[in-house]
């Protein structure tokens, strides 16, 4: 007997309409981002030390902090690649259980809580490949700290966007952005704050010294803002790859399994 044919075109249909979403908001956040004047920059500070020696300090510039209106379209995405994983479930259902108990694909960071009678219920009936796709995807099932899965993020962030409040948005010190170069210098860090920034405040300093106090020395610090998520649990992430990767990782779930019939491995087998 071959594997059951599903009706998968509302879960990709779901899944297209968060990509609209995602150019959306990058379109936003690069005209935000380009509005004149810009509304991020940096400031330099630079103190002479003994001999050729300086200390160097850079302050955040947010002449304009993001707008809300951004939330709006990270929580349109969010709740979009979170319908597709609903969608699924349901597809799988019987008639039966879609009008006896009310379908959702559960989201549990332990076993415990997925065999729980509540999150049985959402699932009820469905057995073979296609409850194993939705067990191997569990967070619990990963390798990592569940409070980094992809999925964890999604049903926060979902539950907020729903029932409580917009995703809120800020700006942040982009970590990628943030560099120096130099010639003839040797570098010490004395302060770095990553994360959230208000107006000038400082976002790094160190000292430079010259390895040759015969020679010039050239250090050229540079430091980024980025539009991010206010949330203290997330790692510091750009909003547009924030919304990125959870619409990629709930996408490449779904479409491995259905269109190349790979399961994903559970934690015993990538070790």
């Amino acid at each position: 007997m071959g594997r059951k044919v599903h009706d998968l075109t509302g879960v990709y249909l779901k899944l297209r309409r968060a990509e609209e979403h995602i150019q959306t908001l990058r379109d936003e956040t690069t005209a935000f981002r380009e509005r004149d004047p810009k509304p991020f920059g940096f400031r330099t500070e630079i103190e002479s030390g003994p001999g050729k020696a300086r200390d160097d300090a850079l302050y955040a510039v947010v002449r304009e902090q993001p707008p809300a209106s951004l939330g709006l379209i990270v929580g349109d995405v969010i709740q979009n690649v979170r319908s597709a994983l609903d969608y699924l479930v349901y597809e799988f259902s019987s008639p039966e259980n879609r009008s006896k108990n009310g379908t959702q694909f559960p989201i549990c960071d332990t076993r415990a809580k997925f065999l729980g009678r509540r999150n049985q219920a959402k699932i009820a009936g469905i057995a073979g490949e296609e409850r194993a796709l939705i067990e191997r995807t569990q967070p619990y099932e990963w390798n990592y700290p569940q409070t980094d899965h992809p999925l964890i993020h999604l049903r926060e962030f979902s539950n907020r966007d729903k029932h409580r409040l917009l995703v809120p948005v800020i700006a942040a010190v982009s970590q990628q952005d943030t560099w120096m170069g130099c010639d003839n210098a040797l570098i010490k860090i004395t302060y770095f704050a990553g994360g959230p920034v208000e107006h000038d405040t400082a976002i790094l300093s160190f000292t430079a010294t010259p390895e040759n106090p015969f020679r010039d020395m050239h250090v050229t610090p540079a430091s980024g803002l980025q539009v991010e998520i206010a949330e203290p649990s997330l790692p510091s992430i750009e909003i547009v790859d924030f919304a990125v990767m959870l619409h990629h990782h709930v996408h490449s779930l779904i479409s491995t399994w259905d269109r190349h019939g790979f399961l994903p491995p559970t934690d015993s087998e990538w070790q």
